[in-house]
């Protein structure tokens, strides 16, 4: 984020509320204006206008989205994707033409989770993950 925005004056959307990786940007970057988007992250027509921001910042939150019609987390061999999909073109549609995206999430291919799956442990590194991602 450093080598692209710097310091600069811009605009940036955090997704899923203000935590400690909030804390961390406005220290780092203190010309940023941050703001939080903690909403449901999987539905369409986020109240927000398009083309609003430089960067939107997404840290260890797309794991967490289940299926747009899935209201409590069970395991769901259909998984289609849905409410990442919404997620990430809502992203697209409030990021300025010459916007980016930073996102990190868990990496499902990890040796924690290799060696949950020989002891026939679950393999997701926090339960509550609907579906981790590489």
């Amino acid at each position: 984020m450093e080598e692209y925005y710097g310091n600069k004056n811009i605009k940036v959307l955090e997704l899923g509320g203000a935590g400690v990786s909030t804390k961390f940007l406005k220290a780092k970057f203190s010309n940023w204006v941050i703001d939080n988007y903690c909403n449901d992250l999987r539905k369409k027509d986020w109240d927000i206008k398009d083309d609003s921001y430089d960067l939107v910042i997404s840290m260890e939150v797309v794991e967490h989205l289940s299926d747009v019609n899935q209201e409590n987390f069970e395991w769901n061999a259909s998984f289609q994707y849905s409410g990442l999909t919404n997620c990430l073109q809502e992203s697209n549609r409030v990021l300025k033409n010459t916007g980016r995206m930073f996102l990190t999430t868990p990496n499902a291919l990890s040796n924690i989770i290799f060696y949950k799956m020989i002891i026939e442990d679950i393999p997701h590194q926090y339960v509550p993950h609907v579906r981790e991602y590489t």
